[in-house]
């Protein structure tokens, strides 16, 4: 394991949680510049059944692929139940920095980074998500937080990362 790297990568995690905290607490201007990333949710079908687990992609739109992200995904905990949080695919590994459901408030906080050596594959999910559904609803969102993140090793840009909120249907 490369010392330097991994240095470097626990830099940009500090980073990258310290603007994220500065942004959403003190809700004042930062002197980290702010880019936008967009994404998006994907799963197999948008039509659910209570009791079923589903996985759901957070895919990144314009391939700008990130060293670190923080996630923080909100559901309606009367209808969804965020289960789990896997690192996608944009590496050949990464290294989870934290992962913190509260089942009850339907909230997940996923930050993950590079693998110590790894490298990008030409792949877009950023983190798959596990999702059960829990009750009968026409229609229930699953959300990507403002104060969702990603940031580059050689960069002092922070991205905030944003999707328009993902949709389902959940029946007997």
């Amino acid at each position: 394991m490369n010392k330097r790297y991994f240095f470097i990568v626990f830099a940009v995690a500090v980073l990258l949680v310290s603007a994220v905290l500065l942004l959403v607490i003190n809700k004042v201007n930062s002197p980290t510049p702010i880019s936008k990333v967009n994404a998006h949710f994907e799963t197999t079908s948008q039509t659910w059944q209570i009791g079923k687990t589903y996985l759901v992609n957070l895919v990144i739109e314009n391939k700008d692929i990130p060293t670190a992200a923080t996630i923080h995904v909100i559901v309606d905990p009367q209808f969804l139940r965020i289960e789990d949080a896997k690192e996608g695919d944009v590496w050949t590994s990464a290294n989870i920095l934290q992962k913190k459901i509260d089942a009850s408030l339907g909230d997940l906080i996923f930050s993950e980074g590079q693998g110590f050596d790894a490298k990008l594959t030409d792949k877009a999910t950023l983190a798959t998500l596990s999702v059960t559904a829990l009750k009968q609803t026409k229609s229930t969102n699953i959300n990507l937080a403002l104060d969702s993140a990603t940031a580059k090793v050689k960069s002092t840009v922070l991205n905030q990362l944003l999707s328009l909120p993902f949709s389902v249907s959940v029946s007997k």
